[in-house]
């Protein structure tokens, strides 16, 4: 088992040529290897969570309690059932009590979109990360998902090892049509530590090949410019060597690969300059047809809110909480009328994407009207939040939500708008 672990770290990091590799062991962002990128900019880090079970998360959140939306069933728990009134923003809002119960500073950057995706089966996870053709590649043709656009922008900018996303879960993720392989908390961590990768003899003697060759080719035809990135940036052997060792103490906390598992990951990666973005995978209660009670809905609601605690602690223990935004957004949202079995079917036409940490406005922004689903999103106002004087359309509110994240990510707005033609940033979030 050992070694198929160490196997799959290896065919990760040699992926697009030996690359990745190459960056990882010389410390230089791949974005400079290529293509002598030195950009360094106000860019932000971005922790993605999206599945393709599509979560319920958008039936106990704020919009969805109120006189005018008593056609929205909820758990008969009391915590769930009666609408709990907590501060965001300055406003008051009433959702299920769980949500007063994040953290005081989760909460004053803590923003809920109501928006709809258009997609109503499992199968249609992929299209969706795309935004249904609607995120173009770097190159402005083709499509790309959410997650690898962000990386593109911003690996650059922050000066992370490899400029694709680091897939920490299950989920399938593409960067430019290459499958991005799923790398465990548990093989993440076997990589750090005596005996890792970064100690083994043929793996130092490509490195210094590596560096030897660069040093030769900026000594031919590079700038001056770039020669002092370079001496900036590239790392002794010794400190190559000491990459397992920074990473080390950050991932002690990782015991396998639970869901808190990955968050301690995710925010170890960050804190390391791995990737621009980890991607994992949170649960709010699944593909929950059959969840008769809504029990399950109701403890992974609670359980989802201890993980986002436990998330921030970390980023702030790391030091990275002002540099990261975390964005959740899965392929559809669930029924806010209950199904005959009690649980809750899939829901086209209404799902909320949440974004919590650096550049986000506290809020919320859009609405529910009970509409042909019993219960769907609405138009709104890019610069409110709110259904008067809409200018976001049901078919743009996936693009523009997707727009307002890189947005939050410190993206330039004319790079958004290549990447995304279509949709509004929604100022009321960022």
């Amino acid at each position: 088992m050992k070694v198929n672990r160490r196997e799959l770290i290896r065919q990760a990091l040699l992926l697009h040529g030996g690359l990745r590799l190459k960056s990882l062991l010389i410390g230089v962002p791949a974005s400079f290897l290529s293509h002598r990128v030195m950009a360094n900019t106000n860019a932000k880090f971005l922790i993605w969570s999206s599945s393709s079970r599509g979560d319920p998360i958008n039936c106990n959140v704020p919009g969805t309690y109120g006189p005018d939306k008593s056609f929205i069933q909820h758990s008969d728990d009391p915590d769930f059932s009666t609408p709990h009134s907590f501060m965001l923003g300055g406003q008051t809002v009433e959702a299920a009590k769980c949500w007063s119960n994040l953290s005081q500073d989760i909460l004053d950057n803590f923003h809920f979109i109501h928006h709809r995706t258009g997609a109503n089966g499992h199968g249609e996870y992929l299209d969706v990360l795309k935004l249904l053709g609607g995120l173009k590649s770097s190159a402005g043709n083709g499509s790309e998902m959410v997650p690898s656009c962000v990386a593109q922008e911003n690996s650059s900018s922050l000066s992370t090892i490899v400029d694709t996303p680091v897939v920490l879960d299950r989920d399938l993720v593409t960067s430019e049509g290459n499958v991005m392989p799923p790398l465990r908390p548990s093989v993440l961590k076997s990589l750090v530590g005596s005996g890792s990768l970064l100690e083994e003899q043929n793996i130092v003697d490509i490195r210094n090949q590596a560096l030897d060759k660069l040093y030769r080719d900026l000594k031919t035809s590079g700038t001056k410019q770039q020669r002092a990135f370079l001496d900036n940036h590239a790392l002794s052997l010794t400190q190559a060597k000491q990459i397992s060792s920074n990473l080390s103490p950050l991932m002690t906390d990782i015991a396998g690969n639970s869901q808190e598992d990955t968050l301690v990951c995710a925010a170890a990666m960050i804190a390391a300059g791995v990737t621009a973005v980890p991607v994992l995978r949170l649960s709010c209660g699944g593909d929950n047809h059959a969840d008769a009670t809504l029990s399950g809905e109701v403890n992974a609601h609670n359980n989802f809110i201890t993980r986002l605690n436990l998330l921030q602690a970390k980023l702030k223990e790391f030091n990275i909480a002002d540099k990261t935004v975390f964005a959740l957004s899965n392929v559809f949202g669930r029924t806010l009328k209950r199904n005959s079995r009690g649980g809750r079917d899939h829901n086209s036409r209404h799902c909320v994407t949440i974004l919590f940490g650096a550049n986000i406005k506290p809020g919320v922004s859009g609405d529910i009207i009970k509409g042909r689903r019993n219960g769907e999103a609405i138009p709104f106002n890019s610069m409110t939040g709110k259904a008067e004087n809409p200018d976001i359309t049901n078919a743009d509110s996936l693009t523009s939500t997707a727009k307002t994240i890189l947005k939050a990510c410190d993206i330039d707005e004319d790079r958004i708008n290549k990447r995304i033609p279509s949709g509004k940033i929604i100022k009321n979030v960022v």
